[in-house]
């Protein structure tokens, strides 16, 4: 996608300052709001393990969604706003507590009553390592 996709101008602050009291917990923090991608991050905490003491998939699909779903209401016009409306997950490598994750969320569409959005999510000292690619399809709807 080569055109400019934002069509709200909001900064990393005010991003953050937004948090729901879900992406708080967990301690997601916007990073970086690119031409085409928002990147957000988070410490594996002891809060986001599961039993085996790995990253918990939920925590993942948790975080992504909302990294997608705040990426895509950025790209909408007032007046309307973007839902979930299908998540998919594929978690390809594990992630321990004191690993840092960033997630990057990306436009694979953006209609005018649909959006998709890939999020990848890495993990490791470089951030090189795709943990897990998530795809958020968002409905676009009138305001209730």
């Amino acid at each position: 996608m080569s055109q400019q996709i934002w069509q709200q101008s909001v900064s990393l602050e005010e991003l953050n300052q937004q948090l729901t009291p879900s992406c708080r917990f967990y301690g997601l923090c916007y990073v970086a709001k690119n031409e085409n991608s928002l990147e957000a991050e988070f410490l594996v905490t002891e809060n986001c393990l599961q039993p085996a003491g790995l990253l918990h998939g939920g925590v993942t699909c948790l975080l992504a969604e909302s990294v997608g779903s705040v990426a895509a209401n950025l790209c909408l016009a007032s007046g309307v706003h973007g839902v979930g409306m299908s998540l998919n997950g594929n978690h390809l490598r594990s992630a321990r507590r004191g690993d840092r994750v960033k997630m990057v969320a990306m436009p694979r569409h953006i209609g005018r009553r649909t959006h998709l959005w890939q999020i990848d999510c890495f993990a490791d000292e470089g951030n090189q390592k795709v943990i897990a690619v998530v795809s958020l399809t968002v409905a676009v709807v009138d305001p209730v």
